[in-house]
């Protein structure tokens, strides 16, 4: 009798434990596809463009136009300042609609008017904010400002402007 409920112990705990070894492979398995399936997607865009503001120096209004473009990975800007004082500010907003972080490495206009040591646009000024380095995670947004300033009052002439702006990102 004791050498038969010691076997019938035994054969118990041998199925419960392979119940219990077969349970976890289920669901390692089932975490393995479900890990497997989700696609890595590396997508930064241009989400949004707002006019924040515009004032002007003379009785011309400033006028501006950004168009996102590109499957919203550029900006094509476009503006007109008439005499000093002329400005104009724009909240941008880039996302980060992809499946993985990602680092904005820099922002890259075409020409190169934020350092314009050539002075293309003189007497206009642009500047953007500083995001190198931020840090978006799937989903997040982050806002980048853009001023356009006509900005020497001894230079009075109409200035058009066009641009593209880029982002450079790399996966975090």
């Amino acid at each position: 009798m004791k050498k038969i409920n010691i076997r019938r112990s035994l054969i118990i705990m041998l199925l419960v434990t392979i119940i219990i070894l077969s349970l976890g492979f289920v669901i390692i398995t089932t975490k393995y596809h479900n890990q497997a399936s989700k696609k890595i997607v590396y997508n930064v865009e241009f989400t949004k463009v707002k006019k924040i503001s515009s004032s002007r120096g003379s009785l011309k209004e400033p006028k501006g136009q950004i168009d996102i473009t590109k499957n919203s990975k550029e900006l094509n800007m476009d503006f007109d300042l008439y005499s000093p004082k002329d400005e104009m500010q724009y909240e941008i907003t880039i996302k980060n609609a992809g499946t993985m972080s990602v680092e904005i490495i820099d922002l890259l206009m075409s020409p190169d008017y934020i350092s314009d040591s050539k002075n293309l646009i003189y007497p206009i000024k642009m500047t953007l904010t500083d995001i190198e380095g931020k840090v978006l995670e799937p989903g997040e947004d982050t806002i980048l400002k853009l001023k356009i300033t006509y900005d020497d009052e001894k230079v009075i002439q109409e200035k058009p402007i066009k641009a593209k702006l880029g982002i450079i990102a790399s996966s975090h």
